[in-house]
């Protein structure tokens, strides 16, 4: 992976993710996103559409964003920062990870999700539409691992914070991949066949 100086949700940043898919696009794409349509997406990436409003959700995520990543810092002892990188050989896979470790090679996806999702992490999976967003980030970072971290603050001191660790399946990312290609194909050719 490229890592790339940018600021996460700067103007350069948001144009910089109009350009390729990331890795909010891939549960779209392969269709287990419960707020997008593979057609909606399509017309975003064309600009047929608007652009996705921040909810109340999306920013309550991104309030607390820094503060899981200090509480995953202090429990495993190392440093992860948000960064931005594009696939080192598709130049349109980009990826903004909540943290990474370069030198253990460790990415972080940070979500303060719903109370059905949080138990979800707390039984030590993956809530579904989150898993090809998890999967698009080992794709591109080639991260040697992913944890994904779930916080959420309605729950007692001891059931707040869970973790869940993902590994790289090389069959996984291979479909994800080889469907991202597909949708990009659309986008370039500026024809929806979905």
């Amino acid at each position: 992976m490229k890592i790339l100086n940018l600021e996460q949700g700067s103007s350069d940043w948001l144009r910089w993710r109009e350009g390729g898919l990331g890795s909010s696009d891939a549960p779209v794409i392969l269709g287990v996103s419960p707020w997008v349509t593979p057609k909606e997406l399509f017309e975003r990436k064309l600009k047929i559409r608007a652009p996705q409003r921040t909810n109340s959700s999306m920013q309550r995520g991104k309030d607390f964003e820094p503060i899981v990543r200090k509480i995953y810092e202090n429990l495993f002892g190392y440093s992860v920062e948000p960064i931005c990188g594009v696939h080192d050989s598709i130049p349109w896979l980009k990826v903004s990870l909540d943290g990474w470790n370069q030198e253990k090679k460790i990415a972080v996806e940070i979500k303060v999700p719903s109370k059905t999702d949080h138990l979800c992490a707390l039984s030590r999976k993956i809530p579904e539409k989150y898993i090809p967003q998890c999967n698009h980030q080992l794709l591109v970072s080639e991260a040697r691992m992913l944890h994904y971290v779930s916080y959420n603050p309605h729950f007692t001191k001891e059931q707040e914070l869970a973790i869940v660790k993902h590994l790289p399946v090389e069959e996984d990312l291979g479909l994800l991949l080889e469907a991202e290609k597909e949708f990009w194909s659309w986008i370039t050719s500026r024809k929806f066949r979905g």
